[in-house]
């Protein structure tokens, strides 16, 4: 399963104590019971939506199509996504946490 960490905080029932030094463990995959909608319209993905360590994970290629954007897949290219809608273009790369928006860089979260 691949996804593309697009991720949304989920906190609602979500706590975990861990002790001072424990490294950290990994969670994981969890189904989430969300509905999503665009436009009062709801999205039905092929793959649902997924909670890990904590952030929602949603399949980002049905929500850019869904807006109106074109998406393409660069597996040999550093695995990047390129999204582009109205001139407007969106670069990730599933091997980092930096996105390129219209030629500026952010940092996302990640759900790691």
């Amino acid at each position: 399963m691949t996804f593309v960490p697009f991720a949304v905080r989920y906190t609602a029932g979500y706590s975990e104590r861990k002790g001072i030094g424990a490294a950290p463990q990994e969670q994981p995959f969890v189904p989430a019971s969300v509905k999503v909608f665009i436009n009062d319209e709801q999205i039905l993905f092929e793959q649902e939506p997924v909670i890990y360590n904590g952030a929602m994970l949603l399949p980002l290629r049905k929500i850019a199509e869904s807006l109106g954007a074109t998406v393409k897949w660069e597996p040999l290219l550093n695995q990047t996504v390129h999204i582009e809608k109205d001139k407007k273009k969106l670069i990730l790369s599933l091997k980092s946490n930096r996105v390129l928006y219209q030629r500026k860089l952010f940092v996302m979260e990640q759900a790691q």
